[in-house]
């Protein structure tokens, strides 16, 4: 074998290492960015229904919670959309932000399930709650 032949095979045996390792380096590095993302979300979304769960059972009633839609939405850097079991938009923060609607993940979040909107609310506040949780259209037993 010549000379020539045996450094165009080195050569050619260094490209081939060198691409498989930044293809396996590029795919370790993404695959770990993504399941930080997720962890991410999960707790931007605990956290939102949290925020919102506790503006409910305390103003027992969702009128003026574009503020709370809108600082969520800067501080977690997500879009927060409130709406009832009908479709009805109660908040959204694009619309707010003047952005229109902007095609995304969604994350669906039952509100009664989380036991914050229909058991905990104040006695104080029960009445005004039910009465505004009819005229948004939720179903209230």
């Amino acid at each position: 074998m010549s000379f020539r032949l045996r450094v165009l095979l080195l050569i050619f045996f260094l490209v081939a290492t060198s691409t498989a390792a930044t293809a396996w380096l590029t795919l370790r590095q993404a695959s770990q960015q993504l399941t930080a993302s997720a962890a991410a979300s999960e707790r931007d979304v605990a956290l939102a229904v949290d925020e919102l769960g506790d503006y409910g059972q305390v103003h027992g009633t969702w009128f003026g919670i574009d503020a709370l839609v809108r600082s969520l939405a800067d501080r977690l850097h997500q879009r927060i959309r409130v709406v009832t079991e009908a479709g009805t938009v109660l908040a959204d923060s694009d619309l707010l932000a003047g952005r229109g609607h902007i095609a995304g993940h969604i994350a669906i979040v039952e509100g009664r399930s989380h036991g914050r909107l229909d058991g905990g609310v104040r006695a104080g506040h029960e009445r005004q709650y039910r009465a505004v949780v009819r005229r948004v259209g939720l179903h209230v037993e």
